[in-house]
């Protein structure tokens, strides 16, 4: 619902559901409520029904990415084992029964409930994400402002309207994003082209080149690529996984059989040249700008990149480990 109020809806709560359009088509937009998500599972299920009884209005959107439905430590045994989840279903169905509550899909919704107005939303993310996409500092900076406009009493009027960075900003801080950025794209291309091939001259793509896409859209799963407080672009499990998929899909769509192929591109799109080499069992990425450095080194089958490796640089939250007391 943030993205919502920096629109000008400055509502504390929002609710119901807008409506804005692109290119002509209209679209729909259910601004999640930020009440439900903060209660939603950290709270037992009498309170978050609480919460729902004090808010305005009565369309209440919740959305959740699952991080704190199991997949954060410690939220697995809360909500699953320790019965939180099966709690929380049990109330919803006994105010569901007595008719105090309704759970409905969107287009329940859409059919019964006129929109709240039309609105355009800015480019934007959540607005922790935006000051970590800025560089170290740069997110100094706008911390500092943020935290001027909270000594004057100022913060509410302007949280709205003060942003930090765009998502895309995290390609420019971490080289690292940048490159399985770029290899996205890469194994994107080569999936494109076998696809269209194919439907060329067999009128639908073949098992392997459908299942080479599934392997794209696991790679273009987005916590790899950006880094908050934690995981994402620094956990390597995670950055494994996106390389295994990724290099999995271009293997299938693309395998070298013969010689080595090799070509001079501005593979990551910042501006210098690199040299590709591709070959059967070995990709390799030199750039001249850095003394031919590999900027990649993949193996197949096995799809691992072997200088999968982070840089260590500056972050705005050791501002705060350097401002504890000791």
């Amino acid at each position: 619902d943030d993205h919502v109020r920096s629109a000008g809806r400055l509502q504390e709560h929002l609710t119901g559901h807008y409506t804005t359009e692109k290119g002509g088509r209209a679209l729909s937009i259910f601004p999640i409520s930020q009440a439900l998500r903060a209660a939603i599972p950290s709270r037992e299920p009498a309170e978050i029904l609480g919460v729902m009884a004090h808010l305005p209005g009565n369309v209440w959107t919740y959305g959740d990415d699952g991080e704190n439905l199991g997949a954060r430590p410690g939220t697995r045994l809360r909500v699953w084992e320790n019965g939180w989840m099966e709690r929380f279903l049990a109330a919803l169905e006994q105010e569901s029964a007595s008719g105090h509550l309704a759970c409905r899909l969107p287009s329940g919704v859409l059919a019964e409930t006129p929109s709240e107005g039309k609105i355009y939303i800015p480019t934007c993310s959540p607005h922790q994400m935006e000051a970590w996409s800025l560089p170290a500092t740069a997110a100094e900076k706008l911390r500092d402002f943020e935290q001027s406009l909270e000594k004057t009493g100022l913060s509410d009027m302007g949280s709205a309207f003060v942003r930090g960075g765009s998502w895309t900003g995290f390609l420019a801080k971490y080289p690292e994003s940048s490159l399985l950025h770029a290899t996205m794209l890469h194994a994107s291309r080569k999936v494109a082209d076998r696809e269209r091939g194919e439907r060329s001259t067999m009128g639908a793509p073949s098992a392997e080149t459908l299942a080479a896409r599934r392997s794209l859209y696991r790679g273009q799963t987005h916590d790899p690529y950006w880094h908050g407080l934690s995981g994402g672009l620094y956990a390597p499990a995670l950055r494994k996984a996106a390389w295994h998929s990724l290099l999995l899909g271009r293997r299938l769509t693309d395998p070298v059989t013969g010689p080595a192929r090799l070509s001079t591109v501005d593979f990551d799109l910042d501006g210098r040249e690199e040299i590709l080499i591709e070959g059967e069992k070995l990709d390799v990425l030199l750039r001249p700008s850095a003394g031919a450095a590999a900027a990649f080194i993949n193996v197949h089958p096995s799809e691992v990149n072997l200088v999968d490796v982070l840089g260590r640089r500056s972050e705005v939250y050791h501002r705060d480990v350097r401002e504890m007391p000791s």
